[in-house]
Protein backbone atom coordinates (compact mmCIF):
# COMPACT_ATOMS: atom_id res chain seq x y z
CA UNK A 1 0.00 0.00 0.00
CA UNK A 2 1.35 3.32 -0.95
CA UNK A 3 2.82 5.65 2.19
CA UNK A 4 2.31 8.82 3.60
CA UNK A 5 4.98 10.96 3.17
CA UNK A 6 6.58 12.91 6.25
CA UNK A 7 7.37 16.05 5.41
CA UNK A 8 8.97 18.30 8.57
CA UNK A 9 11.71 21.01 9.34
CA UNK A 10 14.97 19.23 11.65
CA UNK A 11 14.17 21.72 14.44
CA UNK A 12 10.36 20.34 15.19
CA UNK A 13 11.72 16.46 15.01
CA UNK A 14 11.53 16.26 18.43
CA UNK A 15 7.44 16.44 18.24
CA UNK A 16 7.16 15.08 14.49
CA UNK A 17 9.24 11.71 15.45
CA UNK A 18 6.76 11.03 18.61
CA UNK A 19 4.04 11.06 16.15
CA UNK A 20 5.79 9.06 13.62
CA UNK A 21 6.42 6.31 16.60
CA UNK A 22 2.51 6.58 17.19
CA UNK A 23 1.73 6.32 13.69
CA UNK A 24 4.01 3.27 13.54
CA UNK A 25 2.04 1.36 16.50
CA UNK A 26 -1.14 2.16 14.87
CA UNK A 27 -0.66 0.66 11.00
CA UNK A 28 -0.24 4.09 9.37
CA UNK A 29 2.69 3.36 6.45
CA UNK A 30 5.32 6.30 6.74
CA UNK A 31 8.11 7.86 4.81
CA UNK A 32 10.33 9.75 6.03
CA UNK A 33 14.03 10.92 5.65
CA UNK A 34 15.36 11.19 9.16
CA UNK A 35 18.90 11.15 7.88
CA UNK A 36 19.30 14.49 6.98
CA UNK A 37 21.06 13.80 3.87
CA UNK A 38 22.43 17.27 2.07
CA UNK A 39 20.19 18.68 -0.97
CA UNK A 40 21.73 16.97 -4.39
CA UNK A 41 20.43 15.76 -7.64
CA UNK A 42 19.92 11.76 -6.18
CA UNK A 43 18.28 13.20 -3.33
CA UNK A 44 15.87 15.47 -5.17
CA UNK A 45 15.32 12.36 -7.71
CA UNK A 46 14.91 10.02 -4.37
CA UNK A 47 12.14 12.56 -2.50
CA UNK A 48 10.21 13.25 -5.54
CA UNK A 49 9.97 9.57 -6.47
CA UNK A 50 8.66 8.79 -2.70
CA UNK A 51 6.41 12.18 -2.93
CA UNK A 52 4.74 10.57 -5.86
CA UNK A 53 4.17 7.19 -4.81
CA UNK A 54 2.52 8.71 -2.00
CA UNK A 55 -1.18 8.53 -0.99
CA UNK A 56 -0.88 10.96 1.84
CA UNK A 57 1.53 14.47 2.08
CA UNK A 58 1.57 15.25 6.15
CA UNK A 59 3.26 18.60 6.32
CA UNK A 60 4.74 20.02 10.05
CA UNK A 61 4.07 23.19 9.19
CA UNK A 62 6.21 26.01 11.20
CA UNK A 63 8.19 28.96 11.30
CA UNK A 64 10.96 26.83 10.97
CA UNK A 65 9.36 24.78 8.20
CA UNK A 66 8.42 27.69 6.19
CA UNK A 67 12.11 28.63 6.11
CA UNK A 68 13.22 25.08 5.38
CA UNK A 69 14.50 24.68 1.53
CA UNK A 70 14.05 20.44 1.84
CA UNK A 71 10.23 21.45 3.04
CA UNK A 72 9.66 23.87 0.49
CA UNK A 73 10.77 22.05 -2.35
CA UNK A 74 9.01 18.82 -0.76
CA UNK A 75 5.87 21.39 -0.59
CA UNK A 76 6.09 22.43 -4.53
CA UNK A 77 5.50 18.99 -5.60
CA UNK A 78 3.17 18.00 -3.42
CA UNK A 79 0.98 21.13 -4.51
CA UNK A 80 1.33 20.34 -7.67
CA UNK A 81 0.12 16.31 -7.49
CA UNK A 82 -2.13 17.82 -5.28
CA UNK A 83 -4.14 19.71 -8.01
CA UNK A 84 -4.07 17.20 -10.27
CA UNK A 85 -6.03 14.89 -7.38
CA UNK A 86 -3.02 12.30 -7.16
CA UNK A 87 -2.31 12.90 -3.54
CA UNK A 88 -4.11 14.37 -0.35
CA UNK A 89 -2.62 16.88 1.62
CA UNK A 90 -2.79 17.02 5.63
CA UNK A 91 -1.37 20.33 7.31
CA UNK A 92 -0.68 19.85 10.94
CA UNK A 93 -0.15 23.31 12.37
CA UNK A 94 2.44 23.94 14.63
CA UNK A 95 2.81 27.52 14.80
CA UNK A 96 -0.01 30.18 14.21
CA UNK A 97 1.60 30.86 11.19
CA UNK A 98 -0.26 31.79 7.34
CA UNK A 99 -1.01 28.23 6.27
CA UNK A 100 1.10 27.41 2.50
CA UNK A 101 -2.37 25.87 1.28
CA UNK A 102 -5.77 27.23 1.96
CA UNK A 103 -8.18 24.36 0.33
CA UNK A 104 -6.25 21.74 2.39
CA UNK A 105 -7.18 20.02 5.58
CA UNK A 106 -5.44 21.04 8.61
CA UNK A 107 -5.14 19.68 12.05
CA UNK A 108 -4.48 21.90 14.79
CA UNK A 109 -1.05 21.08 17.36
CA UNK A 110 -0.13 24.48 17.84
CA UNK A 111 -0.82 24.23 21.86
CA UNK A 112 1.85 21.32 22.57
CA UNK A 113 3.20 18.02 21.51
CA UNK A 114 1.92 15.87 24.70
CA UNK A 115 1.55 12.30 24.44
CA UNK A 116 -2.24 13.05 24.68
CA UNK A 117 -2.11 15.50 21.12
CA UNK A 118 -0.27 12.80 19.21
CA UNK A 119 -2.47 10.33 20.19
CA UNK A 120 -5.31 12.22 19.38
CA UNK A 121 -3.80 13.34 16.27
CA UNK A 122 -3.14 9.83 15.08
CA UNK A 123 -6.24 8.76 16.27
CA UNK A 124 -7.67 11.51 13.83
CA UNK A 125 -6.47 9.72 10.74
CA UNK A 126 -8.64 8.03 8.68
CA UNK A 127 -8.45 4.63 8.95
CA UNK A 128 -8.41 3.70 5.06
CA UNK A 129 -5.30 5.28 5.21
CA UNK A 130 -3.79 2.87 7.32
CA UNK A 131 -1.82 -0.42 5.88
CA UNK A 132 -2.47 -4.03 6.21
CA UNK A 133 -0.52 -5.77 8.75
CA UNK A 134 0.49 -9.76 9.02
CA UNK A 135 1.37 -9.93 12.30
CA UNK A 136 -2.26 -9.11 13.37
CA UNK A 137 -5.82 -11.14 12.78
CA UNK A 138 -8.08 -9.85 11.23
CA UNK A 139 -10.36 -8.68 13.60
CA UNK A 140 -7.40 -6.76 15.18
CA UNK A 141 -7.36 -4.48 12.20
CA UNK A 142 -9.68 -1.73 11.24
CA UNK A 143 -12.26 -3.95 9.36
CA UNK A 144 -15.45 -4.97 7.83
CA UNK A 145 -17.59 -7.68 9.07
CA UNK A 146 -18.84 -9.74 5.88
CA UNK A 147 -20.84 -11.97 8.30
CA UNK A 148 -20.05 -13.42 11.74
CA UNK A 149 -16.96 -15.44 11.00
CA UNK A 150 -15.28 -13.70 8.27
CA UNK A 151 -14.21 -9.49 7.97
CA UNK A 152 -12.59 -7.79 5.13
CA UNK A 153 -9.48 -5.48 5.55
CA UNK A 154 -8.24 -3.44 3.32
CA UNK A 155 -4.76 -4.34 1.60
CA UNK A 156 -4.19 -1.96 -0.96
CA UNK A 157 -5.38 0.44 -3.46
CA UNK A 158 -4.40 2.77 -6.51
CA UNK A 159 -6.00 5.50 -8.65
CA UNK A 160 -9.29 3.20 -9.68
CA UNK A 161 -9.37 0.11 -7.61
CA UNK A 162 -9.34 -0.97 -4.00
CA UNK A 163 -7.52 -4.67 -2.46
CA UNK A 164 -8.98 -6.10 0.51
CA UNK A 165 -7.84 -9.50 2.31
CA UNK A 166 -11.12 -11.68 3.48
CA UNK A 167 -10.74 -14.57 5.73
CA UNK A 168 -12.43 -15.56 9.24
CA UNK A 169 -11.57 -12.59 11.99
CA UNK A 170 -9.18 -14.57 14.38
CA UNK A 171 -6.68 -15.63 12.05
CA UNK A 172 -3.86 -13.72 10.68
CA UNK A 173 -2.81 -13.93 6.84
CA UNK A 174 0.11 -16.50 6.08
CA UNK A 175 2.83 -15.18 4.19
CA UNK A 176 2.51 -18.31 1.62
CA UNK A 177 -1.50 -18.95 1.42
CA UNK A 178 -2.14 -22.39 0.54
CA UNK A 179 -5.72 -21.48 -1.73
CA UNK A 180 -5.79 -17.95 -2.94
CA UNK A 181 -9.44 -16.52 -4.06
CA UNK A 182 -8.97 -13.70 -6.44
CA UNK A 183 -12.60 -12.38 -6.21
CA UNK A 184 -12.57 -9.76 -9.25
CA UNK A 185 -15.44 -7.15 -9.00
CA UNK A 186 -15.51 -5.21 -12.10
CA UNK A 187 -19.80 -5.20 -12.91
CA UNK A 188 -22.65 -4.93 -11.20
CA UNK A 189 -23.89 -2.05 -8.60
CA UNK A 190 -21.32 -0.87 -5.90
CA UNK A 191 -23.94 -2.78 -3.02
CA UNK A 192 -24.01 -6.11 -5.00
CA UNK A 193 -23.00 -8.64 -2.49
CA UNK A 194 -20.32 -11.06 -4.43
CA UNK A 195 -18.52 -12.26 -0.63
CA UNK A 196 -21.63 -14.30 0.59
CA UNK A 197 -21.77 -16.77 -2.58
CA UNK A 198 -17.97 -16.94 -2.42
CA UNK A 199 -17.26 -17.64 0.98
CA UNK A 200 -20.19 -20.63 0.19
CA UNK A 201 -17.85 -21.90 -2.39
CA UNK A 202 -14.99 -22.10 -0.70
CA UNK A 203 -12.30 -24.70 -2.01
CA UNK A 204 -11.33 -25.69 1.27
CA UNK A 205 -11.28 -24.22 5.25
CA UNK A 206 -8.05 -22.65 4.53
CA UNK A 207 -8.80 -20.19 1.86
CA UNK A 208 -8.02 -16.65 1.54
CA UNK A 209 -10.29 -13.88 -0.50
CA UNK A 210 -8.11 -11.34 -2.32
CA UNK A 211 -10.98 -8.92 -3.25
CA UNK A 212 -10.90 -6.67 -5.73
CA UNK A 213 -12.84 -4.06 -6.95
CA UNK A 214 -12.63 -2.14 -9.99
CA UNK A 215 -13.66 1.99 -10.94
CA UNK A 216 -16.66 2.97 -9.56
CA UNK A 217 -19.16 5.20 -12.18
CA UNK A 218 -21.94 6.13 -10.51
CA UNK A 219 -23.50 3.47 -8.47
CA UNK A 220 -21.69 0.86 -10.53
CA UNK A 221 -18.53 -0.84 -10.93
CA UNK A 222 -17.63 -0.31 -14.86
CA UNK A 223 -14.79 0.03 -16.79
CA UNK A 224 -14.45 2.77 -19.42
CA UNK A 225 -14.24 1.08 -22.75
CA UNK A 226 -12.22 4.30 -24.12
CA UNK A 227 -9.82 4.51 -21.33
CA UNK A 228 -6.80 2.32 -22.38
CA UNK A 229 -4.96 3.91 -19.38
CA UNK A 230 -7.23 3.07 -16.61
CA UNK A 231 -7.54 -1.04 -18.03
CA UNK A 232 -4.08 -0.99 -17.97
CA UNK A 233 -3.78 0.26 -14.78
CA UNK A 234 -6.37 -2.42 -13.40
CA UNK A 235 -4.54 -5.03 -15.04
CA UNK A 236 -1.02 -4.34 -13.53
CA UNK A 237 -2.63 -3.54 -9.76
CA UNK A 238 -4.49 -6.96 -9.92
CA UNK A 239 -1.20 -8.76 -10.81
CA UNK A 240 0.79 -7.13 -8.42
CA UNK A 241 -1.62 -7.66 -5.49
CA UNK A 242 -1.55 -11.65 -6.51
CA UNK A 243 1.96 -11.74 -6.45
CA UNK A 244 2.15 -9.44 -3.16
CA UNK A 245 0.21 -12.13 -1.56
CA UNK A 246 0.64 -15.50 -3.44
CA UNK A 247 3.81 -17.86 -4.10
CA UNK A 248 3.56 -19.90 -7.50
CA UNK A 249 5.53 -22.76 -6.07
CA UNK A 250 2.74 -22.84 -3.10
CA UNK A 251 -0.11 -21.15 -3.96
CA UNK A 252 -3.10 -22.21 -6.11
CA UNK A 253 -5.20 -19.27 -7.28
CA UNK A 254 -8.67 -19.56 -7.79
CA UNK A 255 -10.21 -16.84 -9.63
CA UNK A 256 -13.79 -16.17 -8.99
CA UNK A 257 -14.77 -13.10 -11.48
CA UNK A 258 -17.64 -10.28 -12.20
CA UNK A 259 -15.10 -8.86 -15.13
CA UNK A 260 -15.34 -8.18 -18.64
CA UNK A 261 -13.13 -11.20 -20.14
CA UNK A 262 -10.84 -8.82 -22.01
CA UNK A 263 -9.40 -7.88 -18.68
CA UNK A 264 -9.68 -11.72 -17.15
CA UNK A 265 -7.49 -12.29 -20.04
CA UNK A 266 -5.20 -9.48 -19.60
CA UNK A 267 -4.74 -10.68 -15.99
CA UNK A 268 -4.31 -14.57 -16.42
CA UNK A 269 -2.11 -14.47 -19.02
CA UNK A 270 0.90 -13.69 -16.43
CA UNK A 271 0.46 -16.66 -14.37
CA UNK A 272 0.27 -19.14 -17.18
CA UNK A 273 2.78 -21.66 -16.85
CA UNK A 274 4.37 -21.04 -13.27
CA UNK A 275 1.02 -20.46 -11.62
CA UNK A 276 -1.94 -22.86 -10.49
CA UNK A 277 -4.59 -21.01 -11.79
CA UNK A 278 -8.40 -22.96 -11.05
CA UNK A 279 -11.34 -20.82 -12.58
CA UNK A 280 -15.19 -20.30 -11.68
CA UNK A 281 -18.62 -18.97 -12.83
CA UNK A 282 -21.35 -18.59 -10.99
CA UNK A 283 -24.18 -20.42 -10.97
CA UNK A 284 -26.73 -19.10 -8.64
CA UNK A 285 -26.70 -19.55 -5.58
CA UNK A 286 -22.70 -20.27 -5.68
CA UNK A 287 -19.93 -20.59 -7.98
CA UNK A 288 -19.00 -23.46 -9.46
CA UNK A 289 -15.94 -25.04 -10.58
CA UNK A 290 -15.26 -25.10 -14.62
CA UNK A 291 -11.30 -24.91 -15.38
CA UNK A 292 -8.26 -26.02 -13.96
CA UNK A 293 -4.50 -24.74 -15.30
CA UNK A 294 -1.83 -26.33 -13.75
CA UNK A 295 1.71 -25.35 -13.48
CA UNK A 296 3.16 -26.66 -16.67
Amino acid sequence: MSHIFISYSRKNSECVYRVIEEMKQNDFPRWVDVEGIPMSSEWLEKIEQAIKAARVFMLFWSAEAKDSKHVQHELRIAKELSIQNKIKVLVVMLDKIETPLDYIQRYDMMTDCSPTAVKNLVNALPKEWKQFSMSKTLAEQSHTEVDDEFASVQFDDNEYCKAYIVGKKGQRLPKQPENLVVALQFFKPTNHDMLTPIIKSLPSENSWILHITGPIDGDQYRLNDYNRTQWESCRDFIVKCVRAVGNPDITVVHLFTLTPNALLGGVTMPFYRFWHLKLYNFVPPKYEFVMDVPRS
